[in-house]
């Protein structure tokens, strides 16, 4: 008996923590859903980021961030993800920039037909402009770490840089 109410009490504590955890689709598409609500807006022409998952040639996977509307990508392999954090310039809103260890983002164009890229230069760090209360937007970080984590990467804690 005592074996049973031992085996009840670890299933009861595990059932919590696998439905409050987000999925990777779930979190995608929350991102993209947030991505539309808070575009950047700079009076010529809204940026709308969009996020997908594609493997490599390796069979890895690749966070792709994309800006449809001008064709331009970002990707990047979570695992190669230092840190993401949010950022304000001296006048503009809260930003969302990811860092890699090295230089391993790439960005370029993209064909949107498809999601592949047409060409790429290398980078070290990119930013998301985004527009929308300072609370939202760490939540939007909050879901970027979410989904480097699940897809294996290993970010630097936000404590190391206070």
């Amino acid at each position: 008996m005592k074996k049973i109410f031992v085996g009840i009490f670890y299933v009861s504590l595990l059932i919590p923590l696998s439905t409050l955890s987000q999925s990777k689709q779930e979190t995608i598409d929350w991102l993209n859903q947030k991505f539309i609500e808070h575009q950047f807006d700079p009076g010529f022409m809204p940026m709308t980021y969009k996020v997908s998952i594609k493997l490599n040639h390796a069979n890895n996977p690749m966070i792709m961030i994309y800006i449809p509307n001008i064709k331009s990508y970002y990707m990047v392999n979570p695992k190669d993800i230092a840190r993401v954090y949010t950022e304000r310039p001296p006048s503009g809103n809260l930003n969302i920039n990811i860092t890699s260890h090295e230089r391993l983002i790439l960005t370029g164009t993209i064909n949107l037909n498809n999601l592949e890229p047409v060409d790429y230069t290398i980078i070290d760090k990119f930013n998301i402009l985004l527009d929308g209360p300072d609370e939202e937007i760490i939540r939007m970080k909050k879901g970027i770490e979410h989904l480097v984590t699940t897809l294996g990467g290993n970010l630097a804690s936000d404590d190391l840089f206070k």
